[in-house]
C-alpha cells in the first residue's frame, strides 16, 4: 500500500494539473479510527465522533488495520455515504454494515472537493493510480 502522505501528493498532482488554478485545493482530514483501542477512545478523530469533512461533497479513502487501502469511493455528502456503511452496535462501538469486505475496514480518510460533480473525476483518478482491492470499477485488469 502507498502511504497516506503518497495519497495527499496525488491529490495534490491532480489539483494541480486537472483543476482551475482559482479552485480551492481539497481538504484531507486526518486519519479516522473506527475501532479505537481504551487509549484513543473519544479522540476527535475516532468513532462515534462525527465523520471528517462531514456534509461535503469529495471522495473517501476506506483502509484496514495495516493503513492498506481497500477503498476509494466518492459521495455528494460523506458523512451519509460514510453512515451507509458503518453504524453503531448495541454497546455504541462501529458495527459495519456490509459482510462483503474480504478484509474488515479500519480506518477512514477524506477529501472534500468543492463541488460534487469533481469528485467522479477525482475518484476515477486515484482508483486509477492506486488500484484499491475492493474497487471493481476503474481497475485494470491482472495480465494473466
Amino acid at each position: 500500500m502507498e502511504s497516506l502522505e503518497v495519497i495527499k501528493r496525488e491529490i495534490d498532482s491532480y489539483h494541480q494539473n486537472y483543476r482551475h488554478p482559482n479552485l480551492a485545493p481539497p481538504r484531507v482530514s486526518s486519519v479516522y479510527d473506527l475501532f479505537p483501542v481504551e487509549e484513543r477512545k473519544g479522540s476527535e478523530h475516532s468513532w462515534p465522533r462525527t465523520w471528517p469533512n462531514n456534509g461535503l461533497p469529495g471522495v473517501y479513502f476506506i483502509f484496514d488495520e495495516n493503513l492498506s487501502l481497500l477503498y476509494i469511493g466518492k459521495a455528494k455528502n460523506l458523512g451519509s455515504r460514510l453512515s451507509s456503511y458503518f453504524m453503531y452496535a448495541s454497546d455504541r462501538s462501529c458495527r459495519i454494515k456490509e459482510t462483503e469486505w474480504r478484509v474488515k475496514p479500519h480506518f477512514i480518510v477524506t477529501a472534500s472537493i468543492g463541488e460534487f460533480f469533481e469528485a467522479p473525476s477525482l475518484e476515477e483518478y486515484l482508483i486509477e493510480q492506486f488500484q484499491p482491492s475492493h474497487n471493481s470499477v476503474g481497475v485494470r485488469s491482472k495480465p494473466n
